[in-house]
Parts: C-alpha cells; sequence; structure tokens
C-alpha cells in the first residue's frame, strides 16, 4: 500500500516493510484492509488545514453528519470528524472495519475517536514499537478506535511491547467497583472559540446528562 501522509508529495510512495505495529497484529490473527485518509502531514501543513482534508484524498466526512462538514465551520467544528486520525475513526463508524489504529501527538486519535462515538485508547509513549510510523515528535504514540473495549484490548495485547509485561486480558475480568470517574465543567473544558464555535444546546445536553447520573457527589466544577 501506498504511503502518503495525504500529501502529493509522497503520492506513490510505499515503504520498505511493515511497520512493528502491523506485522504484531498480522501475527495475531489481525487481517489488515487498508490505510486510511489523514489530515495532510497531521495537520502541519497550515494554521487552517480543516481536519480530515488532504489533497490526495480530499475532505473525509463523519459519518454521523449529513451533508457533511459545513462551509462555514471551523478547522475542529462540530460539523467535521476531529483530530487528524480522522479516516480511522469513520472507517469504524462507517462499519467497514471493527477497529483501526492512528497517531497522536496531542488528540489526533482521541479526538476523532469521540467524535465517532468509539472506544478510543491513546497508548503511553514508549510502549509501542514507533518504526515505519510518521512521528510529529518524540513524544508520538498509537491511538487504537473500538466499537466494543474487547477489541481495543486485544489490540492492544498485540502491539505493545512484550517487556511492558501488559496483559490487557485481565481487565476483562476485573473488580471496576472501587473505581471513581469524575467529569469536567463542558463551559471550562471546551475548545478555543477560534478553532471550534461554542454550542449552547451540546452543552445544555451534556450538562443534562451528566446530571442524571445517580452519583450526585461529583461536581460539574
Amino acid at each position: 500500500m501506498t504511503t502518503t501522509l495525504g500529501a502529493t508529495a509522497f503520492e506513490g510512495a510505499t515503504a520498505k516493510k511493515d511497520a512493528s505495529i502491523v506485522s504484531s497484529l498480522e501475527q495475531e490473527g489481525a487481517i489488515v484492509l487498508a490505510k486510511a485518509s489523514m489530515t495532510e502531514f497531521c495537520g502541519t501543513k497550515g494554521s487552517n488545514l480543516t481536519t480530515g482534508w488532504s489533497p490526495i484524498n480530499g475532505q473525509t466526512q463523519s459519518a454521523y453528519v449529513e451533508g457533511g462538514v459545513r462551509g462555514d465551520d471551523l478547522i475542529l467544528g462540530h460539523s467535521t470528524p476531529g483530530g487528524s486520525s480522522t479516516g480511522s475513526a469513520v472507517s469504524v463508524s462507517a462499519g467497514f472495519s471493527p477497529l483501526a489504529l492512528g497517531t497522536e501527538t496531542d488528540g489526533s486519535a482521541t479526538g476523532p475517536a469521540h467524535r465517532a462515538g468509539l472506544y478510543g485508547f491513546k497508548v503511553a509513549s514508549g510502549t509501542v514499537p514507533m518504526d515505519g510510523v510518521f512521528r510529529l515528535t518524540s513524544f508520538d504514540t498509537i491511538g487504537v478506535m473500538a466499537k466494543a473495549p474487547a477489541d481495543i484490548a486485544n489490540s492492544l495485547n498485540a502491539i505493545v511491547k512484550p517487556s511492558m509485561g501488559l496483559d490487557v486480558s485481565k481487565l476483562k475480568t476485573a473488580n471496576f467497583g472501587s473505581l471513581a470517574v469524575g467529569f469536567v465543567d463542558p463551559a471550562l473544558w471546551r475548545l478555543p472559540e477560534v478553532i471550534c464555535a461554542p454550542d449552547e444546546k451540546i452543552r445544555a445536553e451534556l450538562v443534562r446528562r451528566l446530571a442524571s447520573f445517580p452519583d450526585q457527589t461529583c461536581s460539574l466544577q
């Protein structure tokens, strides 16, 4: 498969060998279907690149936004698929594959995952081999997206370095009775208005849903 990073400068370029994480997944029985579209050069080509756009594949569209990205929306607006690993998230949400990988520096995988209504897991930096993976920084890492937590666990067991001693399968039977979950105020913790205009209807819905949780000891502040 060609490896372009969404840029015409790399059109037709192919890697000499598979990345280690790809080989690890195939050894565990995974079938690689495709490489997903992404924001050109992870969005570093320009300051106002709409997420999911590249000159190779055009604009990636969310499977849940009728009419696609609005012409007047901002780079991370509510109609955009979010992040730079957009094709990975959209492919899963649209039913093309059960799981997908993406790279992340700062929200490039987890952002598209939550926009697509998926489970997303950003692997800690240094826990997966990054050879053969394009990186912007030394702390870039891999994000896994899927519709089922079990698929996340199985893929992590395949790609995390053996030296880390990870056995995510144990989490399937773990007792989470004492797990504490915190929520932040969506009015305070949100994307800057220059890249995503605030939507009061969305904020009100978030507050309503948070307030419906049975444990009212947590604060929205």
